[in-house]
């Protein structure tokens, strides 16, 4: 059952594998608020299934994410992602400062940082590197962020290294 919100408060090193699913090295999701701060190294690797390092998902409230260490996220036949937000009647924010890595061996998309709300804004800031890379895939972004009715906000000093082979769409940074 999801709680009204939830928290985690990181500052370890975590590894999370899967070998028949989604593998995710930290996972907050609430009906109301979901909040993250890490300054540790993550990594999630899957094979047949998503590979995420943080997720943070909410449905009324607010979802923040504060990440100061590396992340290192692969998937084998799915989709990575660095950080993967998403919020139906609130706010997202988003701190990096820490390198991301996202990569997807087979078929599967990668995002560094991926933001999507409905009702409410999405605030990003971002000074990490971020490297994306997908084989077959159909996308590999750096930041994406997209808000239905809301406004969209991504302010980025790092670098970014969206890479796609055999695929269809490679973004830097990606405001919607």
């Amino acid at each position: 059952a999801h709680q009204a919100s939830a928290f985690i408060g990181n500052g370890g090193d975590v590894d999370a594998y899967s070998y028949a699913s989604d593998a995710s090295a930290l996972v907050a999701v609430a009906l109301d608020s979901a909040f993250v701060y890490s300054d540790g190294s993550l990594s999630a690797y899957s094979v047949n299934g998503d590979a995420i390092g943080i997720v943070a998902v909410a449905e009324n409230n607010y979802v923040n994410v504060t990440n100061q260490g590396n992340i290192d996220a692969e998937a084998y036949y799915g989709s990575a992602y660095g950080i993967y937000t998403r919020n139906y009647n609130g706010n997202i924010g988003i701190t990096n400062n820490g390198d991301l890595s996202a990569v997807s061996s087979f078929r599967g998309n990668t995002f560094g940082i991926y933001a999507q709300n409905t009702y409410g804004n999405v605030g990003i800031t971002n000074s990490g590197d971020i490297t994306t890379s997908t084989y077959l895939g159909y996308l590999s972004i750096g930041i994406y962020a997209t808000s239905q009715y809301g406004d969209v906000s991504v302010v980025n000093s790092g670098n970014i290294d969206a890479e796609i082979i055999n695929g269809t769409v490679a973004n830097g940074i990606g405001a919607f």
